[in-house]
């Protein structure tokens, strides 16, 4: 399968931008303390993920959604020959708080953060070994899955991989699970992800799963699904 060309406006319902400002709003409130609540229980997950990696000397590395910076930093420890390491969030509160905290730890330009549109991203087509996305690919919903995995397949280079970290759908619902489905109907602005079934959506969008991770927080259950851009 190979997704080509770079116009994918028709393909993406009027209610997108809706979307996008819900989502920049609510991580602009939620930036300031965002790693108090949330860094200590994704960390560990991120960071394996990561380390699990086979970066190449000169790779370049993009992590969409990439937050406060944490799997940027991580990134650039745990593979420190990459070339190019950029982050880009739709939130510019995110973006400032990764940049200062890439700034306290010296690494300044490399990785580079800015603020962007996941689906229609400002960088010329094949140009990135990886694209990560780390507890973000969740939040679309299903309907954005076509363009944003259209956008992803244009940014990577030909067998270049895909990695995604989420919460994945459980057959077993437990007392926990419950709850947390319960929080993110009730309150989505504060719990806005939402199990999905990763790897059949990479799938269904031309992407070959080479390895999956399971693991979970607080006994939910989250995938880490590598995935190749298949030509």
């Amino acid at each position: 399968m190979n997704f080509s060309g770079n116009i994918i406006d028709e393909m993406i319902p009027k209610s997108y931008q809706e979307f996008l400002n819900s989502v920049k709003n609510n991580y602009d409130r939620l930036s300031s303390f965002y790693d108090t609540i949330s860094s200590g229980t994704e960390k560990r997950i991120t960071n394996k993920a990561i380390e699990k990696l086979e970066i190449s000397e000169n790779s370049n590395l993009l992590d969409i959604g990439c937050g406060t910076g944490r799997g940027l930093i991580e990134l650039r420890v745990k593979h420190p020959n990459a070339k190019n390491i950029v982050g880009i969030d739709i939130s510019l509160g995110m973006c400032r708080k990764a940049t200062a905290m890439i700034n306290q730890l010296e690494l300044y330009s490399n990785p580079f953060v800015c603020q962007a549109d996941a689906i229609f991203t400002p960088f010329t087509s094949e140009i990135f070994d990886l694209v990560f996305m780390s507890f973000a690919f969740e939040l679309f919903p299903d309907a954005y899955y076509e363009p944003l995995c259209r956008e992803i397949w244009r940014l990577l280079k030909p067998s270049g991989t895909f990695l995604v970290i989420n919460i994945a759908e459980n057959r077993k619902i437990n007392l926990i699970s419950n709850g947390y489905l319960w929080a993110h109907k009730h309150y989505p602005q504060l719990i806005d992800c939402r199990p999905i079934n990763s790897p059949k959506i990479l799938e269904n969008h031309g992407f070959r799963i080479t390895d999956t991770d399971k693991s979970s927080l607080w006994s939910i259950p989250i995938t880490s699904v590598f995935a190749e851009k298949q030509i």
